[in-house]
């Protein structure tokens, strides 16, 4: 399932939905070290940021690029500004905790 996003710079997208394991993987890439109760080192920010935009992006306005199931490949990636891919992971997020209504009936 996908659903197509309008980024603010007015770049449309399409966003996949992603299985729970998916979700959990990516959310774990980051690692987070503490001292004495606070951050002291966040590690893996970028690598989680590819992650999620490789599981993430479906399809949309991109030069030589038809989508066919698989990851985009870097010269996709690459065609973002770095503001629309740290929007864009926020929306892939989004798209996988929004809940779907669904009639019991």
């Amino acid at each position: 399932y996908m659903t197509e996003v309008i980024l603010k710079s007015k770049r449309k997208v399409k966003v996949k939905e992603l299985s729970l394991d998916q979700v959990a993987d990516l959310n774990d890439i980051p690692e987070i070290k503490f001292d004495n109760g606070v951050v002291s080192t966040i590690k893996n920010l970028n690598k989680a940021k590819l992650a999620w935009l490789r599981c993430g992006l479906g399809g949309g306005d991109f030069d030589n690029w038809e989508p066919n199931g698989v990851a985009p490949p870097d010269m996709v990636l690459k065609q973002l500004t770095d503001a629309e891919q740290d929007e864009l992971v926020e929306k892939i997020k989004e798209a996988q905790t929004l809940s779907k209504k669904k009639s019991l009936s």
